[in-house]
């Protein structure tokens, strides 16, 4: 379509203008949001966390790996969590926590470390690279998943 097209030029002229991933000038200040996080306590995360693994049937990889996306994602924010994991973590991870974007911040206090976000937020192309219409492999999993 023509607004997939014009999503994806406008995503590869920006890498092409970008050259080093992490070179990305002064750390923006942090969101106002970060300030109001609508996070749990540190006491119910953990009550969570037990919770979910006492009830817990599957495949134990599953359950580290959706524990570790709520742990990062406190740091992180879920948009982070959302770039670098893939829809299948996602999935179970919301599946065992319920929806993550309800407690985690959209951008948390370490959101400026990550190199893919900060790649697709100057692009403008987050929800267009996060729902596919930006082709994943013009950003290789390499340089998203990094921090800085």
């Amino acid at each position: 379509s023509k607004r997939k097209k014009q999503t994806r030029k406008r995503f590869l002229s920006y890498l092409a203008r970008c050259g080093d991933w992490g070179n990305r000038g002064k750390v923006k200040k942090l969101n106002k949001q970060v300030n109001e996080m609508k996070t749990i306590t540190d006491e119910e995360l953990l009550k969570k966390i037990e919770e979910v693994s006492t009830n817990f049937k599957g495949q134990l990889d599953d359950l580290t790996e959706a524990i570790g996306i709520v742990i990062a994602g406190r740091l992180f924010g879920w948009k982070v969590m959302r770039l670098v994991n893939s829809k299948r973590s996602w999935g179970v991870a919301c599946r065992l926590f319920g929806d993550l974007k309800e407690f985690l911040p959209e951008r948390g206090v370490l959101a400026h470390k990550s190199v893919g976000l900060a790649i697709v937020d100057k692009a403008g192309v987050y929800w267009d690279f996060i729902n596919g219409v930006v082709n994943r492999d013009d950003l290789p999993l390499h340089e998203r998943k990094k921090a800085a």
